[in-house]
């Protein structure tokens, strides 16, 4: 995570610049911390993608009908 960090700062420091936009405290930083945080989200959502168990077969979530009306 912290390589997507370093790669990403001079890449939001190129766009500032490309921008025209006066350097700013931190601002460069935001592009590669927002990258590392959904990089850091789809690996923890694959994760449990994977883990999780699969879904009930849709006849074992069926309710019981009652009584047979009809043969009463």
């Amino acid at each position: 995570m912290m390589a997507l960090y370093f790669v990403g700062l001079p890449v939001g420091s190129a766009m500032t610049s490309l921008a025209g936009n006066p350097a700013v405290n931190g601002a460069d930083s935001d592009l590669s911390l927002a990258f590392c945080g959904l990089c850091f989200g789809l690996l923890l959502a694959s994760i449990s993608h994977v883990l999780t168990r699969p879904p009930h077969e849709p006849g074992s979530l069926s309710r019981d009908s009652g009584p047979d009306l009809a043969r009463i």
